[in-house]
């Protein structure tokens, strides 16, 4: 098994690094892309291993967050200068706890660029219109409001 200073490396060779309004963001491979939005630490190698296990199918972007503080809704706004820069019209947005809120005022700001939406490890607190959660330990996923679990 590599080390993670190995696949570290190969993230660093295979990953351009590019700045855009103060944003230090990474992109490589081909292809449909997947927006990567790192947790609460805020640094973009944290997708080494999923970042290098789809680089060759798709194209991958993700970000170390600005070390100022920032509300979400001005980072989604910055966000989406990035895809425009990037000429990315559409992404698949994977966000990991905190990047998972991010990519959900992400969502509200910008529905059209986001094809897709991944959560892991985030907090289930959905305000996207339109949907509804549970909030008991283990409940349901969001669903649209107007359904129930048994249609």
């Amino acid at each position: 098994m590599r080390t993670i200073e190995q696949r570290a490396a190969e993230f660093g060779r295979v990953h351009g690094t590019k700045e855009l309004a103060g944003l230090r963001y990474y992109t490589g491979g081909a292809g449909e892309s997947v927006f990567m939005l790192p947790g609460g630490a805020g640094v973009g190698v944290s997708w080494v291993d999923l970042a290098l296990a789809l680089r060759g199918e798709y194209r991958t972007i993700t970000l170390d967050y600005p070390p100022t503080a920032m509300t979400l809704a001005s980072l989604a706004d910055d966000l989406v200068a990035l895809l425009d820069a990037e000429g990315v019209d559409r992404a698949h947005v994977v966000g990991q706890s905190a990047g998972g809120m991010l990519a959900e005022v992400l969502t509200q700001r910008a529905p059209d660029r986001v094809a897709s939406l991944v959560f892991s490890g985030t907090p289930c607190c959905s305000t996207l219109p339109g949907t509804q959660t549970s909030s008991s330990r283990g409940g349901a996923a969001p669903r649209k409001s107007g359904t129930s679990p048994d249609r």
